[in-house]
């Protein structure tokens, strides 16, 4: 912030507010000590500015920072002294999105001690170093998305025994590939989330899992406290078999618009915890008196399995007729009108519930 921007700081200075927006402008520095006089700020705001620069200073009230959408190429620093004092000591949220960080350092996020909610959307990170956020003893949820040039995850950068919630979707990252055609290491599977023992929510949305169920095991395998895990278009063909067993307080699993056609009788037997399994939009062609151990089926609350192109043939047959003998129909999602046939040629379209095949067919 400018000199010229002194005189309607001075002018708020007398007013009381917990929240002050400052969106829209030109701003390419800001000087949160023209605030100091402020008791009661816990919410500012500086968004889609040209922002470069922030003095920190002045901001010691404030709980949620949001500074997207500006030109920033670095984390400002909120260390007081080199004790470790903070300037921000109430601060729980900051958000940096959409913003021209290109690199993170374990000592970026020095001083925010009572951080719970980190968010560095759109940004233009190449390689995630280790350590970058075990600083961050309080830290609950971390949000790394959208970053496109994003080609290294060194084997500690998620360390945090703190974290519960990581979103780290739309990047396209190749956890398929360890290394790449130069040699150069990608990421560590089995070091990958072996400090987040605390996680509890996992997104991955849109990257390429591992093909090799041992890699895809062995990257998952440290959360067996997650309770949500969604790998929803992921490029999933097979589910390793004993996986999700090693995680028994899972409630929620996304399998969403991956290439999934059939699995092992044994990837859903003892989800005790499980309510939520979608399986829409993958390439399912029969579900049968395997698919799922009955006991799952009774305790979900919503199984979603539609937009796949079904086979509607006497290997249906099962599903259909306990489509029409149970409770099923209640926790199946956009059931009956997204369940519809994609074979044989005279059948497409039909939808399930009007395919009755009888005994005498079969």
């Amino acid at each position: 912030m400018d000199d010229a921007s002194n005189g309607p700081i001075l002018w708020f200075q007398k007013l009381h507010t917990k929240k002050l927006q400052f969106n829209d402008n030109t701003f390419t520095t800001f000087n949160g000590s023209l605030l100091s006089e402020f008791l009661e700020i816990h919410k500012l705001y500086v968004e889609r500015n040209e922002l470069v620069f922030l003095n920190a200073s002045g901001l010691h009230s404030v709980i949620e920072l949001i500074l997207t959408a500006n030109n920033m190429f670095e984390i400002p620093n909120f260390c007081a002294d080199e004790a470790g004092r903070s300037l921000v000591p109430k601060l729980s949220h900051l958000d940096m999105t959409d913003n021209a960080i290109r690199k993170l350092r374990p000592r970026s996020f020095k001083c925010l001690h009572n951080l719970t909610h980190l968010t560095l959307d759109k940004n233009r990170l190449m390689v995630l170093e280790n350590r970058i956020v075990s600083s961050l003893t309080n830290l609950e949820s971390l949000s790394i998305s959208w970053i496109p040039h994003l080609s290294v995850i060194k084997p500690g950068a998620f360390n945090c025994s703190s974290l519960q919630n990581l979103r780290f979707v739309h990047h396209g990252f190749r956890f398929d590939k360890e290394k790449n055609n130069k040699g150069k290491h990608l990421f560590n599977p089995s070091e990958l989330f072996v400090n987040t023992q605390s996680l509890m929510e996992l997104d991955l949305t849109n990257s390429y899992m591992a093909k090799d169920p041992g890699i895809f095991r062995q990257m998952l395998y440290p959360i067996s406290n997650v309770t949500k895990l969604i790998l929803q278009a992921t490029h999933i063909a097979s589910l390793p078999e004993g996986l999700f067993q090693e995680m028994p307080f899972l409630e929620t699993l996304n399998l969403k618009g991956n290439k999934i056609t059939t699995w092992n009788q044994s990837v859903f037997e003892n989800l005790k915890s499980l309510r939520k399994l979608y399986l829409d939009g993958n390439y399912i062609r029969v579900i049968n008196e395997s698919s799922f151990p009955i006991q799952l089926l009774h305790s979900l609350k919503e199984l979603d399995i539609s937009h796949n192109e079904f086979w509607c043939t006497c290997a249906q047959k099962w599903f259909v007729d306990y489509c029409r003998s149970s409770n099923i129909s209640k926790i199946l999602t956009h059931w009956p009108n997204l369940y519809s046939c994609g074979y044989p040629e005279d059948k497409k379209h039909l939808q399930l519930v009007d395919y009755k095949p009888t005994d005498a067919d079969c």
